[in-house]
């Protein structure tokens, strides 16, 4: 009985390593781009500056201490009939969050640059990085949803589960991002 269910773990453990599962490791970024100041809708940098907190990832109130900025812009929030009732009324929505996602190095982050490497022609004459060099994500839309039950004899109700799919929205929209992140901090 004992050798069968060792046996059974030991399949299991080689199916799942075969199928290329991994568990994500946590957000590893070069100094290079520590501290991150982030800006944009209030709920939505709250929330992003938490997760890279988590992740321990250095964070500015100062954009000016800041040796990378990540910027989220066009945040909305939309909804739309999903299913009818049998009365023909919404019974359901459609809702979906977006946020459009950049992220650049500092506008004089090489002004900052370590002073044992050769100084690009950027670092002589105190100019901004070019476009290209700033960029290490470029805008990028993102967006999450989900699908809201309608009920209208119970207003109270729907305006506490409208509230928890916003916030569940909006963490999915994070989880997104940093995803996004961490793919392009890897390249």
């Amino acid at each position: 009985m004992h050798t069968s269910f060792s046996l059974f773990l030991v399949s299991c453990f080689f199916f799942v390593a075969s199928c290329g599962y991994q568990l994500q490791p946590a957000l590893q970024l070069s100094n290079d781009f520590q501290p991150i100041y982030v800006e944009g809708e209030l709920q939505l940098k709250t929330a992003l500056r938490r997760a890279l907190k988590r992740q321990s990832i250095q964070i500015t109130d100062s954009r000016s201490l800041a040796n990378s900025i990540v910027t989220l812009s066009n945040t909305h929030t939309e909804s739309r009939g999903y299913s009818l009732s049998s009365d023909a009324r919404n019974a359901e929505f459609l809702v979906i969050a977006r946020a459009t996602l950049q992220w650049r190095r500092s506008r004089f982050n090489s002004e900052r640059a370590p002073s044992n490497t050769e100084p690009k022609q950027s670092d002589t004459n105190h100019t901004p990085l070019s476009t290209k060099d700033a960029s290490l994500v470029p805008a990028v839309e993102l967006s999450a949803e989900t699908i809201q039950l309608q009920n209208p004899d119970q207003l109270n109700a729907q305006q506490q589960e409208s509230s928890l799919v916003s916030e569940e929205l909006r963490s999915a929209l994070v989880e997104k991002m940093l995803r996004l992140i961490r793919y392009h901090q890897a390249q």
